[in-house]
């Protein structure tokens, strides 16, 4: 299976920015190009995006703007449903990190300076909650420690939805990044 265990990759274009690229594609103010998600339970595109019209838009959107050029913050996109943050954090090392998860929204991160690597684990799999879930912040941490670890290019979105634990920010230096956050669609 590949360097990335159990990790489909679904190409969506044919476009790619390698990562020599990007301040090439700055100048040329060329957009981030979405050449591919990754869902990280190994299925195809499963019912959690499959029919979500926020995680269409919000792919949509990382393809057509030039995402770098955003300033620092949230920006709203549809309303409670989508939304997107442009960061700057220091990148940590593995030991500093602690896995997270949600339940209202899917995280597509998409690293834009360097790249970025992530701890995972199956959510059902973490047994050390760090506190309760916040339900305001749609968040808890665990203190588990992750299955594996990837790591995602600078301009290629990584997709987490609420089965999947991740550790962000992993690295050295200060990364710029974007996150997207879409409302997970409960069927009734």
């Amino acid at each position: 299976m590949g360097r990335y265990g159990l990790i489909l990759v679904l190409f969506l274009s044919a476009s790619v920015i390698p990562l020599g690229m990007k301040e090439a594609a700055r100048k040329k103010n060329q957009r981030v190009s979405v050449q591919a998600y990754r869902t990280m339970l190994g299925l195809e595109i499963n019912e959690t995006l499959k029919d979500n019209p926020y995680f269409k838009k919000a792919m949509e959107y990382a393809r057509m703007t030039d995402l770098s050029e955003l300033p620092l913050g949230k920006h709203v996109l549809d309303s409670k449903n989508l939304w997107l943050t442009i960061l700057e954090m220091p990148l940590k090392a593995r030991e500093e990190v602690r896995l997270e998860a949600h339940d209202e929204y899917i995280d597509i991160q998409i690293p834009l300076s360097q790249d970025e690597e992530f701890g995972v684990k199956d959510r059902s799999k973490c047994v050390s909650p760090s506190g309760a879930f916040d339900k305001k912040a749609d968040i808890i941490f665990f203190e588990d420690t992750p299955d594996r670890y990837v790591t995602v290019k600078a301009f290629e979105p990584i997709v987490f939805t609420p089965e999947m634990s991740h550790a962000p920010l992993i690295g050295e230096g200060l990364l710029r990044k974007a996150v997207f956050k879409v409302r997970v669609l409960r069927s009734k």
